[in-house]
């Protein structure tokens, strides 16, 4: 009976710390922070870039192979995503920057994604 009641309490989900914040955009602070992630993994600061710029470097490696093969290589994309200003990130926060975040919006008497966009603006000038 014991082992049962450890696999049932094994099974239950524990409330999330964690809190997701939709963050929309422009292109240029995303490539902005792009850089800086990239800075961070060259710097030695990070081990990767995450699942976020996995396709980035899967398309650049997919290029220079391509060039060096003499093969010729174009990604199909849809003109009307690609020439978009605007673009979204998620964010998954410990509750502890969200909490933190949310109050200084509410001092600031803006949105959240406002005070981000700030805050991430100053960070990557």
């Amino acid at each position: 009976m014991e082992k049962v009641e450890k696999e049932v309490k094994k099974r239950v989900k524990k409330p999330s710390t964690d809190r997701v914040v939709i963050f929309r955009t422009t292109r240029t602070l995303r490539d902005k922070l792009v850089k800086k992630a990239a800075q961070n993994v060259i710097d030695g600061k990070r081990v990767g870039l995450g699942a976020g710029g996995t396709y980035s470097v899967n398309h650049a490696a997919t290029e220079m192979l391509a060039e060096a093969l003499g093969v010729s290589f174009k990604r199909e994309k849809d003109d009307k995503d690609s020439k978009s200003p605007r673009v979204g990130l998620s964010f998954l926060f410990p509750v502890e920057i969200y909490d933190a975040l949310q109050q200084k919006a509410d001092r600031e008497g803006i949105s959240i994604n406002e005070t981000m966009r700030r805050i991430l603006e100053i960070s990557t000038s």
